[in-house]
């Protein structure tokens, strides 16, 4: 999907209303980036009259609108590395933008700390999402999530 382009965010979003209004609760979304591995020499981002980072976003709060009136959570299922790196130009990924259009990340953790410690919401943050840790079994925090096996 080029995130730039109204029709393909309407069709993404119309998706995610469809299955908001087949009682979905929580939408995660496993990638949300700009190709940065494989054959990306055949892309070109040339005519891109928008930044990765913002066109991302863009696509975050479309979707945000269309699953608002269902009551349908955004998350996004990062690795811990996107998480502490916060940011990749590459990618488009800028964790400071895209992070208060979602109400939750799912990652999977070998130092649980330094997530949460890189995900901790900045000092006026209104919205911020809540940290949902993958481990291989239940755990004492509040939330987690066992991995599909």
């Amino acid at each position: 999907m080029e995130p730039e382009k109204e029709v393909a965010r309407q069709y993404v979003t119309g998706l995610a209303a469809e299955c908001a209004q087949l009682g979905f609760d929580e939408l995660l979304l496993e990638e949300l980036c700009y190709p940065t591995q494989g054959n990306t020499y055949k892309i070109s981002y040339k005519d891109n009259a928008m930044e990765k980072k913002d066109a991302l976003a863009l696509v975050l709060s479309d979707l945000r609108t269309a699953l608002e009136p269902y009551g349908t959570k955004l998350s996004l299922l990062l690795t811990e590395e996107q998480i502490l790196e916060g940011t990749s130009e590459e990618s488009g990924e800028d964790l400071a933008a895209l992070l208060p259009l979602v109400d939750g990340v799912y990652v999977q953790a070998s130092d649980p700390e330094a997530v949460r410690a890189a995900l901790a919401a900045p000092p006026g943050a209104e919205k911020w999402p809540e940290l949902v840790l993958i481990s291989p079994e239940p755990g004492d925090a509040e939330n987690w999530c066992i991995p599909a096996g």
